[in-house]
């Protein structure tokens, strides 16, 4: 695997559409999810990958139309039969790629193959955002998941996996574990903010919208298993415009935003909310972080229109599964949402 993938964005993009052509071809469901959810995000890559997709796609439809009507077992994980029924009831030809427009100051996204993914744990009511790792939950360390490794090596003394994202929804979207092999829970410790604020601060002037998200337990991290979530992004998020007051301008943001440019004074945050246990999103730029403390999933009904605020929500992309929905949602519905994170006082 290259050392040089934060050499440049253009050395990134080859790192992670060759790796997605390259899983494409793979045999697996998993892959053949994932391939096709990361494919559909970018028009360019879809139609490179098209035919070999569309090919796996025909395979596996009479694969599994076979042994179902045979009563023959399918050893798949029950979680990607769920997707690949969703997709072939849709018809392959059907499905979309995603799509954006902007109503006021958000982004606003219609993303088709993510809205088949199961809710997982954001169903769930979390009340503390420590847990232990388990090694018998869906961790880093699965077998299965070592094909879906883009990049490994070294940084800032600490060993980094980059894994690609199963279900993206923002531009070259990965999932970064720091230290893999050694089972850090979804907490966050001195030296994994520092990894990533360095990483960030080293590579944005060769990587144009390089940043990182984050998700504590209770806002909508899905896997305790600690990952920061990197991408490379063509336009800043709604959270960066000068406009807001977190900023410097003059716009109340509708939810409550900390921004810090200074890596120990936003490490002295986070731990504040870490040891209150009180949820949190980070979103992490080159040179500086926002922290957005929030209510607990579970604590607040959401709308029917999201599967729940992360962190991408937070810094002002909104995401929908329902193309009716992508076309009709208006601002004061999503700032409506937005109020129901507000913590008291």
């Amino acid at each position: 695997m290259s050392k040089d993938i934060f050499s440049s964005k253009q050395a990134l993009q080859q790192v992670f559409n060759q790796g997605l052509l390259r899983l494409a071809k793979d045999d697996g469901l998993g892959t053949f999810i994932l391939a096709l959810a990361n494919a559909s995000f970018d028009p360019a890559i879809y139609q490179q990958a098209r035919d070999t997709l569309l090919e796996n796609f025909n395979r596996l439809s009479s694969l599994y139309c076979e042994a179902f009507r045979s009563g023959k077992q399918v050893r798949e994980v029950e979680e990607d039969l769920l997707v690949f029924l969703k997709i072939f009831c849709v018809g392959f030809e059907n499905l979309q790629t995603t799509l954006f427009r902007n109503e006021d100051d958000w982004e606003i996204q219609f993303n088709h193959v993510r809205g088949f993914r199961p809710a997982r744990i954001s169903k769930e009511k979390i009340e503390t955002i420590y847990s232990d790792y388990s090694a018998a939950a869906f961790n880093f360390n699965k077998p299965f998941l070592a094909k879906e490794m883009l990049w490994q090596g070294d940084f800032y003394d600490q060993s980094i996996s980059l894994f690609y994202n199963k279900y993206p929804f923002t531009h070259y979207h990965t999932l970064l574990v720091p230290e893999r092999e050694q089972n850090h829970p979804q907490y966050i410790q001195e030296k994994h903010h520092h990894l990533i604020w360095q990483l960030l601060e080293s590579s944005g002037n060769r990587v144009e919208g390089i940043g990182a998200g984050y998700n504590s337990r209770g806002a909508f991290s899905s896997v305790n298993h600690l990952h920061f979530q990197l991408f490379a992004r063509e336009t800043s998020l709604p959270a960066m415009n000068r406009k807001w007051k977190h900023n410097g301008g003059d716009w109340d943001y509708p939810s409550a935003c900390m921004a810090f440019s200074d890596p120990v004074q936003s490490l002295e945050y986070i731990d504040e909310l870490q040891q209150s246990n009180t949820a949190f999103n980070l979103l992490y730029f080159p040179g500086g972080v926002y922290c957005f403390p929030r209510k607990m999933q579970g604590s607040y009904t959401h709308a029917d229109w999201t599967s729940g605020f992360s962190w991408y929500e937070l810094a002002g992309g909104i995401m929908t599964a329902s193309h009716d929905t992508f076309q009709s949602l208006g601002a004061d519905e999503i700032i409506n949402e937005f109020n129901k994170l507000q913590l008291a006082g």
